[in-house]
């Protein structure tokens, strides 16, 4: 049995779950030499109890399991990273579109999955399936779908100190001054790990530009990054970082270990930008602030002048892929 084959019979078992996806039709001869299937994904408690009784219901009946290993999201990176084009690398693994699919694509680390997702595409809308694609070819699909990046607030913090949720850039630029002179940290940010950062700058580049400028990055556009807006956008984050807006000490706070979401259900802190998954975070971790009412959220401020869509939300994709099936047979599973 080839590993493609076998893959292709776990597609179809794992699809009618609606977990998994992309495992159509893709393998390696990556750890187990073909007796067991190895899936990495993120650690979300939420999450695997959706995805892991798909895969005990797989295993049940199944000759070659499937081994779910999860990660912390910065140690999951790393792991990825060394692993990939080795031995033991995973055969379908959680990650995230735009470049970081195409350095993978581009070492031939990941299988195209184009002719064998055909009928699923329907399934999605094009720019959510679009994360998945590199040159017009598939090569992952949405697991977690696309979620929008969510200012988030301490309704019990503000209350307290006599605030109203910030509508405006200007307003939040109030609001942090109002929260320093109470003794508050204004926004809770996990600065140990730069994609919490970037969040800043996307919106504010969205905010201050619209959304022509971050697609002329994304598409390596010349003189993107020197675009007006973007240097607009960067002095901004600049400004709130100078004025105090996330504390003195937030490149040593994590997100990981949960330190920022901690800091922020405690009321220490009174703002928290995140994805929407942060939800089930403090629900499964600090589950009294949840029921208590006191966790608010609201649309990034927007900012006077600018060109973008003051509604639109920034968003992180989520994609399961699958490494490239061996050239020569392995044997099937003896279990």
């Amino acid at each position: 049995m080839r590993r493609r084959d076998f893959l292709g019979g776990t597609a179809a078992a794992l699809l009618s779950t609606g977990v998994l996806g992309s495992l159509a039709a893709c393998g390696n001869s990556g750890p187990g030499g073909g007796e067991q299937l190895q899936l990495w994904a993120l650690q979300d408690a939420e999450y695997q109890k959706v995805v892991k009784p798909a895969i005990d219901a797989y295993n049940s009946g199944a000759e070659n399991k499937i081994q779910l290993t999860t990660y912390v999201n910065d140690a999951y990176k790393q792991k990825l990273q060394v692993a990939m084009g080795s031995p033991q690398a995973p055969d379908v693994f959680f990650n995230w579109g735009g470049g970081n699919l195409a350095q993978f694509v581009k070492a031939g680390q990941v299988a195209d999955l184009t002719d064998r997702t055909a009928d699923l595409s329907a399934a999605f809308l094009p720019s959510v399936l679009s994360v998945g694609q590199v040159d017009g070819r598939q090569y992952a699909l949405p697991m977690n779908g696309i979620q929008p990046v969510i200012l988030y607030y301490h309704q019990g913090v503000f209350a307290a100190a006599g605030l109203q949720p910030p509508k405006t850039y200007e307003q939040l630029l109030a609001v942090v001054d109002a929260l320093k002179a109470k003794g508050v940290t204004p926004i809770a940010l996990p600065g140990s790990q730069g994609w919490t950062e970037l969040m800043y700058l996307e919106y504010l580049l969205d905010r201050v530009g619209g959304p022509d400028k971050f697609a002329a990055i994304a598409a390596g556009a010349a003189g993107a990054w020197s675009d007006p807006a973007v240097v607009r956008a960067a002095t901004m984050c600049q400004e709130l970082a100078k004025r105090g807006a996330f504390g003195a000490n937030f490149a040593s706070i994590n997100y990981d270990n949960s330190g920022a979401s901690k800091l922020f259900a405690t009321g220490k802190a009174a703002m928290f930008l995140m994805g929407s998954w942060e939800y089930s975070t403090q629900l499964t971790n600090n589950p009294a602030f949840v029921r208590d009412g006191k966790l608010g959220w609201l649309p990034f401020p927007t900012v006077a002048d600018g060109a973008g869509d003051p509604t639109a939300p920034a968003t992180r994709a989520t994609t399961t892929r699958c490494r490239p099936a061996p050239r020569t047979p392995t044997r099937p599973s003896t279990s």
